[in-house]
């Protein structure tokens, strides 16, 4: 309690990319994941939503690894996950558009952090 964990992947990823893009089933990977993390639940998830193009050409990927190398309809069908998970999770879900310069999508999710915080935090 009272520790902060800020991770770049969570539970989300998981549903996402195993669930939606590969077509695991989402209850299957739900319990999955309450046994892996002992229940531990996000309270803040950014979704940065970007067409899978437009990632590709943001980052300069020109060959990709082996998820890089899914392909479009691949990330196409990641993409709607996390829009479902958005759906699921309505209050701890932020979806940022991230077509935004970066210094902008910075900006934005800064906000709700310092927004989450403030709410969270208590003084003495």
């Amino acid at each position: 309690m009272g520790e902060f964990v800020i991770c770049d992947r969570f539970i989300d990823s998981t549903v996402a990319y195993q669930g939606y893009g590969r077509g695991l089933k989402i209850a299957y990977l739900d319990k999955l994941n309450m046994i892996a993390t002992d229940g531990i639940q996000p309270d803040i998830t950014f979704i940065l939503d970007i067409h899978p193009t437009e990632a590709v050409h943001r980052i300069g990927i020109d060959r990709g690894d082996r998820m890089e190398s899914m392909g479009q309809e691949f990330f196409s069908k990641v993409r709607e996950g996390y829009y479902q998970i958005a759906e699921r999770f309505p209050n701890r879900c932020i979806i940022i558009n991230a077509k935004q310069p970066i210094r902008d999508v910075f900006r934005l999710v800064s906000k709700h952090i310092d927004e989450k915080l403030f709410k969270e935090i208590i003084c003495s």
